[in-house]
């Protein structure tokens, strides 16, 4: 769709409600026509920041597999160690 230039025309600035010339207003960043004066540009600190959390945990972590189906059995053996240190030779079998 094609607009006119505006050469001629003349517009009111929203904020201060002066006649311009349509060409010398800007649109700021609240979407309103305004002249040089009262242009303002956003400031940053009013842009919402990306908030990213910290990596912790994997996706789809997966417990490692017992690759010949057999368990570890230095780590049983040390765990009816433990067992019997805190509660004596009465819980094992």
């Amino acid at each position: 769709m094609a607009y006119a230039i505006g050469n001629k025309s003349k517009a009111m600035c929203d904020i201060c409600g002066r006649k311009f010339s349509y060409q010398h207003l800007r649109e700021d960043w609240r979407g309103l026509k305004v002249c040089a004066v009262d242009f303002d540009s956003r400031h940053p600190q009013t842009e919402r920041n990306a908030k990213t959390s910290d990596a912790i945990a994997l996706r789809n972590a997966r417990p490692d597999k017992d690759v010949d189906g057999t368990a570890d059995w230095d780590d049983l053996d040390q765990l009816a160690d433990i067992f019997t240190m805190h509660f004596g030779n009465d819980g094992l079998p």
